[in-house]
């Protein structure tokens, strides 16, 4: 170790000295501060070791946000997932303007399956999807709005897409709306009319939905019970041939007209009041 010399007297009997509270960022963190016993001057010594911590810690701080931006970019996922045919077939569609592709990209997305997670880009295709009338497009659109998945919170917006994806003939679309009206997400409480999407979504198998239509039941006075089950049959002959025809749909295509009507039972129990 090379022998500490005080530059103003030139003693050797020189000690490391305590830092203080005022001395600069610069000395505190890249230099060794010392003292003379003999004339007591305090004086500064670069460390080697800090200084090399220093820039090795920079360097791979530039390299991790170059890095951060280079997948950040609007390339990001193309460039990520370009060895994945699928994935470049489905952005070349998406691009296109398929709206079945549009669906399909979003939650490739949204999983982060074979591409970069990305909530912000899965939410844009849905929405594109949403606006070209896809189903499924609309639902998962009012799901992200919903939960301020990649998007600013919005259950206005939210119950705009569902409603739509619901009189399109969306399963799961009607069974969310049908929660919405329940608990008054965004839009006033209405049991009935909760009442009424439940009812549709039970009537395609939704197990929760059938049990809190029951329960919803229970909460509409008698006087509203048979308009909310003939508002219930009306939609669903209205939505039975959609589901069936509708090419926008983004869902498996439903039954007939005559075979929803046989296969599809709507609630009809009235109270006993």
């Amino acid at each position: 170790m090379t022998e500490l010399v005080c530059p103003a007297c030139g003693s050797t009997e020189v000690r490391i000295a305590a830092v203080h509270g005022n001395d600069g960022l610069i000395h505190r963190f890249f230099y060794h501060p010392y003292r003379c016993r003999n004339c007591r001057h305090r004086y500064w010594l670069r460390s080697t070791p800090r200084v090399v911590a220093a820039i090795v810690f920079f360097v791979l701080l530039i390299a991790v946000v170059a890095l951060g931006a280079w997948l950040g970019g609007d390339g990001n996922s193309v460039r990520y997932a370009a060895s994945n045919d699928l994935v470049g077939s489905l952005h070349k569609r998406a691009k296109a303007k398929d709206a079945e592709a549009q669906v399909q990209l979003g939650k490739m997305y949204e999983e982060g399956d074979g591409i970069l997670r990305d909530s912000k880009e899965a939410v844009r295709w849905f929405g594109q999807a949403a606006n070209a009338g896809n189903r499924e497009g609309q639902y998962l659109y009012a799901l992200a709005l919903m939960d301020g998945r990649g998007v600013v919170q919005d259950y206005q917006a939210a119950f705009k897409w569902l409603e739509a994806a619901a009189k399109g003939g969306h399963p799961a679309a009607e069974f969310q709306l049908g929660r919405m009206y329940y608990k008054g997400m965004g839009i006033p409480v209405d049991k009935a009319k909760a009442y009424i999407w439940f009812n549709l979504a039970a009537a395609r198998g939704n197990e929760e939905a059938a049990r809190i239509r029951d329960v919803a039941l229970r909460q509409i006075p008698p006087s509203q019970v048979n308009e909310a089950q003939d508002a219930a049959r009306k939609l669903h002959d209205e939505m039975s041939g959609l589901t069936g025809t509708d090419p926008k749909a983004g869902v498996p295509a439903g039954p007939s007209a005559k075979e929803t009507a046989t296969s599809l039972k709507l609630d009809s129990a009235l109270t006993d009041k």
